[in-house]
Order: C-alpha cells, then structure tokens, then sequence
C-alpha cells in the first residue's frame, strides 16, 4: 500500500504574529521552528465551533470528532494518532516594542504582550510560512481538517490572541486532500462560505459515524462557542473599511482604537460618539471599591473577557507634586473551583486586506459566560471583594451585540 504523500499549502501571514517572548532582549532577529502543536490547537478551535452546530452540547461527540482528525491520548477503547500529519519549518522572528503612538496596537494586544519591563514579544512579520499536510485519514478526515483550517483563515489568527486581530493569514494554494470541501472556498476568504462549509461538515461526520456516540440530548443549547443558530453574530465583508490605513499597523491601530473607545462606551458607527474618560464597568464597580463605597451596576465589561485591570489617578496627593494624585489600581477576576480562571474574550477580530485598503471582519459567539459556581472578585493591594452584581446572560449578549449595532 502506498503511504499518503505529502503536501505544501501555500499560506503565508498578512499581519504580524507573536509566538511568546524571547528569553532576553536581544535586538537580533533569531530563527525557531514554527510551532505547530499551536496551530494544531488553534486549527481544533475552529473545528469545534464548525463541528458543535451538528452536535449541540454533546461534549463526548466533540471529543470524538476533534479527536478523530487531530488525535488524542490513547484509552481503553478511544483516541490515537491524528489522523492529519503537520510540518512546518523555521521561521525568523524579531523584538516587538510598540512605538509611542501605536494607542491602539498597544490596547489589542494588551500589557501580555506590550510590557517593556520584560523581554519583548517575538514578532513574526508578514510573509510566507512554509506548512506541509499529509492525510493519513480518509476524505472525511481531510474535508474536517480544511473546514477548520477555513475557520481560522476566514476568522481567526495564528500566535498569541490576547485581544485577536493580529496573527491573520492568507491561503494562497490547497493541495487536494480528497473529499467533498471546495478548495475554492479557502482562496476567496468569505463569510459567505459559512453555511457550505457547514454542510460539508455535517457530512464528513456523518461518514465517519461519529455521531453514534451517546451524550446529552441532542436539543439542549451548546455552552461551548460555535456556529449553532442563534448562537454567533458577525459582520458582513464589507462593513467595516479601516479608512486610510495602508499597511498591516495602521489597519491594527484603528481596529485597537475601535475596541478600546467601544469599552468606554463609543458607538463606532454613530457620528460624534466618543469614548468617555473611564469606563461604564470602572464607574460602578472599580470607583466604588476604591472608594469603599458598594458597587452600583453590573460587571458588563466581563462580556468580553477577564481578568479586566482598572487605574485612575484619583488617589492622595502625591508626595513630589501635591497638585497631582497618585495612581490607584484594581483588578476583576475569577475564580472557578477555588483557582483563578480566565475568560477569552467571545468576539473575535480579523483585519484582514480588501484590495489596496482594509477592513475589520468581526465575530462574536454567545456561548456560556462563566460556569454557576465561579466566583468574582475585585482585588486592590492585599483587599479583595466579591463582585456583588453580576451580569445577566442578557446584559453579557446585549454587551456583545453592541459591537454590531449599526
């Protein structure tokens, strides 16, 4: 029998991406291998949310199918090799330190990845990235592994996703794989593309019969995100032009700068709305703690992940100017089963390029918030409260959906 040939996709990076940080600062470009067990789980994501519109909130099922494609710990009777053989080569990455009025590539990517006080990120620049594929499966298996590979080329992105948006790709070439997936639909990068690429995962699990395994009622609404009905919101392609940016940075800087006005409470698409000076989240629940006052409203900036950090400049006099006040800072987290959690931000954001401009593709899924028995809490120095109000699922999609809102 003759063994599965390998195959090269021709993908290449379209914005920077940033795997890790380099040990110490060096201003020296280095080469590392690409890491593929980080695209392996990036690709199992979108795999997932494309394959939990079919499944519902079977969680064994998704296991089977994520597992089937992707591979698993091997038990008594699941798991196994992956089905889908991944190779990349090396790749040359340089420091990332944000110029001083990058504001709003600073607040995409957050103080993770910002932070001058530790050695930078490790900066992939845009351009090709060698990627070889072998089908050690059947079609069925190829068409799983294109449709996730569609996923995160039409709405997600490779390297850190601290706040999304950077880390976009463009697939220039598929190999054949076998299968039913139109390799057409990876080229011409559409939201159109949803609902056949949906189909033809629906059918590729059928053929592997994988939704024979048991699990919960096949009615009962996924807590996972996915694209089940109801479930997801997104812009359409052409929505939003990044006006005047030309290049990869100033498209990120605008996108930045969009997300951190919408936290403060900008309207985006409606003239004249501006940000205000803080935040709706830090006027009802960080002043009041500060100021050891009880919180006033609900948490709604959690919608779009946590932990949230806070900071005014609403503290005592400060010692070497009294005309000034110090900084005081608090932090919003969570606690599930005793340990602190995080909680990804649900709405992803891709810039990617339309002809010689850019725009701003947009994704929000409406999966549970945060588990019944997590725990909130505000903490400043060694004093820490419990976040007493916490948002309704209604106030976290209202919080979601605003983002759309034209």
């Amino acid at each position: 029998m003759t063994a599965a040939p390998w195959h090269d996709v021709g993908l290449r990076t379209v914005t920077p991406a940033f795997l890790g940080r380099f040990d110490t600062f060096s201003p020296e470009p280095a080469r590392m291998p690409f890491p593929v067990p980080t695209l392996r789980g990036v690709l199992a994501y979108w795999l997932r949310a494309l394959a939990g519109a079919h499944i519902g909130n079977r969680t064994g099922v998704l296991h089977d199918v994520e597992s089937a494609v992707f591979g698993a710990a091997r038990q008594r009777d699941s798991g196994g090799p992956s089905a889908i053989l991944l190779r990349a080569g090396t790749v040359l990455v340089q420091e990332y330190i944000p110029r001083p009025g990058d504001h709003g590539v600073r607040y995409l990517l957050g103080p993770g990845l910002t932070n001058v006080k530790e050695p930078p990120a490790r900066c992939l620049l845009p351009g090709p990235l060698v990627l070889r594929v072998k089908n050690a499966g059947t079609p069925a298996h190829a068409d799983l592994f294109l449709a996730a590979l569609w996923g995160l080329r039409t709405f997600g992105g490779i390297g850190a996703r601290t706040r999304r948006g950077v880390g976009t790709i463009a697939i220039d070439d598929v190999p054949s794989l076998g299968g039913n997936f139109d390799r057409a639909w990876l080229t011409r990068d559409t939201v159109s593309d949803l609902d056949p690429v949906l189909s033809c995962v629906k059918t590729a699990i059928s053929e592997l019969s994988l939704t024979l395994s048991g699990g919960p009622a096949d009615g009962e609404t996924p807590r996972y995100p996915c694209f089940a009905p109801g479930r997801y919101q997104l812009s359409a392609d052409d929505e939003d032009e990044l006006t005047r940016a030309t290049n990869p940075t100033a498209a990120l800087d605008l996108a930045g700068t969009w997300l951190r006005d919408f936290r403060h409470g900008a309207n985006r698409r409606l003239a004249g709305s501006g940000p205000a000076h803080h935040s709706q989240t830090y006027t009802n629940v960080a002043q009041p703690f500060l100021d050891h006052h009880p919180q006033t409203g609900p948490l709604t900036a959690g919608a779009l992940g946590l932990p949230i950090p806070y900071s005014d400049h609403q503290g005592p006099p400060r010692q070497d100017d009294p005309a000034r006040h110090a900084q005081r800072t608090a932090m919003v987290d969570v606690m599930i089963s005793g340990k602190p959690a995080r909680r990804a931000s649900p709405l992803w954001l891709r810039v990617r390029q339309d002809g010689p401009g850019w725009r701003l593709r947009s994704l929000a899924f409406h999966a549970e918030w945060l588990p019944s028995d997590a725990k909130l809490r505000i903490t400043a120095g060694h004093r820490t409260e419990p976040v007493a109000i916490r948002p309704t699922d209604d106030e976290i999609q209202a919080e979601l959906t605003r983002w759309f809102v034209p």
